[in-house]
């Protein structure tokens, strides 16, 4: 029923679009302000935002034109309002397209799914995955665990401690220290791997606490981040950094 709903939506959007852009492309060129001086109201036309106050116009004589230049404001309007909300639509229909591919093999014959890796799963599947996988036992370098979260594990730093319960009080699913094989065969050890629930993407999560200190720049942030741009991972592109 919502699919149905938004379709209709976008459909009735993009009519709105089409018929104010075409109106638009053939509406005077400026706009019109309106003033307000004692109890009377002025209009005045300005062809470009850095003309001055603009040309006066008469509220009977130029009627037509006054009636046009609002229409083009409120058209304006709309027409950007009406853009993004067509992106939002557009955005949750082919999110719930790709749940509709992942169903298709949820509803095979168990038979059927033994010969076949599905191309994408559901999104709560994604997460179950996420929770329930161990990794390997690839040991993180020796160090202390010296603080206890409110989940239970034990972390090297209180910053770590404070990102752990602030993931679990957001109800975030998250994996501490979790391996991660980098493209050249070496295990790292995000301090946290993390995945969105909305959207099953899945963030490494690095906290550098000492960039006050060149060793670690040089030994630990720059050779992690140049170890994930190799794997096409970047802060801000399934990397969060602090």
């Amino acid at each position: 029923m919502l699919r149905k709903q938004l379709l209709a939506r976008k459909l009735k959007l993009e009519s709105i679009i089409r018929s104010c852009s075409e109106w638009i492309k053939k509406a005077p060129k400026g706009y019109i302000v309106i003033s307000k001086s004692h109890s009377c109201y002025r209009f005045y036309y300005k062809t470009t935002k850095n003309s001055s106050l603009g040309i006066k116009l008469d509220k009977e004589k130029d009627k037509a034109l006054i009636k046009t230049l609002c229409l083009k404001d409120y058209y304006s309007r709309v027409l950007f309002v009406a853009k993004e909300e067509l992106k939002k639509i557009k955005k949750v229909l082919d999110f719930e397209k790709k749940e509709l591919i992942a169903s298709i093999y949820e509803d095979l014959h168990p038979i059927r799914k033994s010969y076949i890796t599905p191309l994408d799963i559901k999104l709560e599947d994604k997460i179950i995955a996420f929770v329930e996988d161990k990794g390997i036992d690839v040991k993180p370098e020796e160090g202390k665990y010296v603080i206890r979260t409110k989940r239970g594990e034990y972390v090297r730093s209180m910053a770590e401690y404070n990102i752990a319960n602030s993931l679990l009080a957001a109800g975030i699913p998250y994996k501490y220290e979790f391996p991660y094989r980098a493209v050249d065969g070496h295990y790292l050890h995000p301090d946290f791997t993390v995945i969105n629930k909305n959207t099953g993407e899945i963030f490494l999560w690095e906290h550098f606490g000492m960039m006050d200190k060149p060793d670690y720049v040089k030994n630990s942030f720059l050779y992690k981040i140049n170890l994930y741009a190799d794997d096409d991972i970047y802060i801000g592109k399934g990397l969060i950094a602090t």
